[in-house]
């Protein structure tokens, strides 16, 4: 076995080892409630193998399950409210324009 195939194994047997470890924390994290956690760990799964579409799915279920929650917006990140903002102005200000062109 040559040098570069006997790494490419301890890669592959690495991110299996560590995919295994993910996916039992995620799934730790779901019975206990944390859906924060589970987003957190879906996220990382998803660095490892992109296209892990049942990564995906719980990602986003915990996501929408976590939104529900008033603790999750109480405790946005500070930048969240500023973004939601200007978001919120730039989509006003491309309203008006659009209606000084139609009026």
């Amino acid at each position: 076995m040559e040098h570069s195939d006997w790494v490419a194994q301890k890669r592959d047997e690495a991110r299996l080892a560590l995919t295994i470890e993910l996916r039992r924390e995620m799934e730790h994290a779901r019975t206990r409630g944390d859906e924060r956690r589970v987003v957190l760990y879906a996220n990382q799964l998803l660095q490892a193998d992109p296209l892990d579409v049942d990564a995906l799915r719980e990602r986003v279920r915990a996501a929408a399950a976590g939104a529900r929650r008033p603790s999750w917006r109480a405790t946005r990140p500070s930048w969240a409210g500023s973004f939601t903002r200007q978001v919120t102005t730039a989509r006003s200000e491309r309203a008006s324009r659009a209606d000084s062109i139609t009026g």
